[in-house]
């Protein structure tokens, strides 16, 4: 188990591969996996959403899918999802509308047209907690979730 710190600001130099996905993705180009892990999808849960575009989103998956499969083929950029929630399923969390003032991301930050094709959407109904969604604590990974255009639902939050 190892802990990556993520540093704000640019790094260069000696500093390039010391924080965030940099660190991640050196650290993952020493590992072997299953061949099971070629090309999986990438399932991104933000704690909060700043002002990304679409080269950092490209830097990222190609941190995220560093790394060698058993027979040392590159396991090849995997399609990448950001898990976040739709009015809908704040309203229908546990602690409902309320839930809504913990998720930190101005409008202008979640309304990007690049991000569209990202959006995936919690789900949870396989595993009978359809309600117990919470969204306060986002270290926790998805129980499950299902593809979605959010477009419509992100412009009311």
């Amino acid at each position: 188990v190892r802990l990556i710190a993520s540093v704000p600001g640019y790094h260069t130099g000696t500093g390039l591969k010391k924080w965030g996905h940099m660190k991640l993705r050196s650290l993952l180009q020493e590992c072997t996996f299953d061949e099971q892990f070629k090309k999986s999808p990438l399932v991104y849960q933000f704690s909060s959403l700043g002002s990304l575009d679409e080269k950092w989103m490209a830097e990222l998956a190609s941190s995220m899918s560093a790394g060698l499969s058993e027979d040392k083929v590159p396991l090849g950029l995997g399609e990448p999802q950001i898990i976040w929630p739709t009015v809908e399923d704040v309203r229908c969390s546990l602690e409902g509308y309320a839930a809504g003032n913990a998720i930190p991301s101005p409008l202008k930050n979640v309304d990007k047209a690049f991000l569209r094709k990202y959006w995936a959407k919690w789900k949870a109904d396989h595993t009978g907690r359809k309600k117990e969604t919470r969204w306060l604590d986002s270290r926790k990974g998805p129980l499950g979730y299902e593809r979605k255009d959010i477009e419509h639902e992100v412009s009311q939050n």
